[in-house]
């Protein structure tokens, strides 16, 4: 069986496939931004990393494996974009191998008036990184 698809290479997949879009891992780089980021805009973050179920005190210093949650948020200015954008990470994310989708959402922010589809993938015994 094949190893299981990194986040960072999933990162690297959904980055080229959405290309030109803006893509971030993770919210830094929009943290210190004085304005509001351009869109489209795709971002990725991990949210759960669960290491108790592969956790053995008798083999410390051993690669960590954790079920490792990934949520893809795609932002856009009309509801269209947004989701024809998702289904772009979509598929990028279905040819990652090793990883599900587990939930999407489709919210309106009303602040930033804008369109997020968020994806929620799973991937079990990932080796954190």
């Amino acid at each position: 069986m094949a190893a299981a698809t990194t986040e960072q290479a999933l990162a690297a997949m959904i980055k080229a496939a959405v290309a030109p879009v803006q893509f971030k891992w993770g919210w830094a780089p929009l943290e210190s931004a004085n304005l509001e980021p351009t869109l489209p805009l795709v971002v990725l973050v991990r949210t759960v990393a669960l290491a108790a179920p592969y956790a053995d005190m008798c083999e410390a210093g051993k690669d960590i494996k954790a079920d490792t949650t990934v949520a893809i948020h795609c932002w856009a200015r009309t509801y269209e974009v947004a989701r024809a954008l998702a289904a772009v990470v979509r598929t990028a994310a279905n040819d990652a191998h090793g990883w599900a989708l587990q939930a999407e959402s489709d919210q309106y922010d009303g602040a930033f008036r804008a369109w997020l589809i968020t994806s929620d993938w799973l991937s079990t015994g990932l080796a954190l990184r």
